[in-house]
């Protein structure tokens, strides 16, 4: 069940595709339905502050998701979305900074169970 928060910020404009097509990719490259992925996409309301050698539009995308899987299954989906966000935003590929987390599903609960006993 990933769920995909993008923090872009206040002068990133995405296009109106960004959320379907990661939705998409991120279903395909971990091989599972995309009803059990979540996206979400949020401009930052404040300036920032970031290195001299980061764009200040930098996008950060957090992607929380079930543990297990291989690093060449990461390696594919950090790929693929970098692709697909310097696409829509606009933002060069060494300023997309990517980051899986990842829990047990005894630590994700929907409707008050775990999902660990769901199935």
């Amino acid at each position: 069940m990933p769920v995909v928060i993008f923090h872009l910020s206040p002068e990133t404009k995405p296009s109106d595709e960004l959320a379907k097509d990661v939705h998409e990719a991120v279903a395909e490259v971990l091989g599972i339905s995309q009803e059990h992925v979540y996206v979400m996409v949020y401009n930052s309301a404040f300036s920032r502050w970031v290195h001299e050698s980061c764009n200040e539009n930098f996008v950060f995308v957090e992607i929380f998701m079930f543990s297990g899987r291989s690093d060449e299954m990461k390696e594919r989906l950090f790929s693929r979305l970098t692709e697909i966000i310097a696409r829509h935003t606009g933002v060069d590929g060494k300023d997309i900074i990517l980051n899986v987390i990842e829990s047990d599903r005894n630590n994700w609960a929907r409707d008050g169970t775990q999902m660990s006993k769901l199935g």
